[in-house]
């Protein structure tokens, strides 16, 4: 049996020198605990895209696109279901350009240039003029070192925007909204309260200290709605209960399937 509490001993009094090769010890296990952990924002390698790909057995016919930046995900998405209805929404002017302009030849896309929230009306979005991925409705100058300028942009609440649109259900519900994702949520109303979302993917990182929306809050109230949660890794999802450990802001998504769609789960459960 391996000695685990002489390895920990040993391995505590190492960490407690001072030193460049301690530092670069301490490096070294902060890399391999990031990567360990997932925390990684890259698409194409956190699982996001593979996630995508996964289910393309299945006839997805509606993905929304929510916080769309410049389509990266929605143009994967497009590859995966191309009969699919997929709406993307961004509420930042100046991306919503050049969202447009990068999708502009792909008819199954929808864009639409305001944000998806708890009501409809105006709101007031942090935005970041030099950096398109970290707007927020929230203040979130403590955790970006970049300058921000407050814009008044659009929100609507998105039962009323599927009400409109004749949509009845979402297979796919995507939320990279910094922060604003319980808000969104919570503008689903009835299609959020009775299953009618299949499968939710939400970021969780730094900036749900400032929030003060944190994953206890996020499972009982998906669990309440019989959605099962887990973390978002480049195997799969790693389906299970809260733990406090979680809570360490070291993102990126996390995903909830509900009851009703046994096929999405089997199908992206980690390996």
């Amino acid at each position: 049996m391996f000695p685990w509490a002489l390895a920990a001993k040993t391995i505590t009094a190492v960490a407690r020198r001072q030193g460049r090769a301690v530092d670069l010890l301490y490096w070294c296990t902060e890399t391999f605990r990031n990567a360990h952990d997932n925390w990684n924002y890259d698409s194409e390698t956190n699982g996001e895209f593979d996630l995508l790909r996964r289910l393309k057995p299945l006839p997805l016919k509606t993905l929304f696109d929510v916080g769309a930046n410049l389509g990266e995900w929605s143009t994967e998405a497009v590859a995966c279901f191309p009969t699919a209805d997929i709406h993307a929404f961004e509420i930042v002017p100046a991306t919503y350009a050049g969202l447009t302009a990068q999708i502009a030849n792909m008819g199954a896309v929808n864009c639409h240039d305001f944000g998806l929230s708890d009501r409809d009306g105006a709101a007031t979005l942090n935005y970041a003029p030099g950096n398109d991925q970290v707007s927020s409705l929230f203040t979130v100058d403590r955790i970006h070192d970049v300058p921000f300028v407050q814009l008044d942009v659009a929100v609507r609440r998105g039962d009323a925007f599927c009400a409109e649109k004749g949509i009845d259900s979402i297979d796919f519900l995507k939320i990279d909204v910094e922060g604003s994702e319980h808000l969104v949520l919570d503008g689903f109303g009835s299609m959020f309260d009775e299953g009618r979302i299949g499968l939710i993917q939400f970021e969780y990182g730094m900036v749900n200290i400032f929030t003060h929306k944190l994953l206890v809050d996020y499972w009982p109230m998906l669990e309440s709605r019989n959605y099962r949660i887990g973390k978002l890794m480049p195997s799969g999802v790693s389906f299970g209960a809260y733990s406090p450990r979680a809570e360490d802001f070291r993102g990126a998504n996390y995903i909830a399937v509900h009851e009703s769609r046994p096929d999405m789960a089997a199908l992206i459960a980690k390996r």
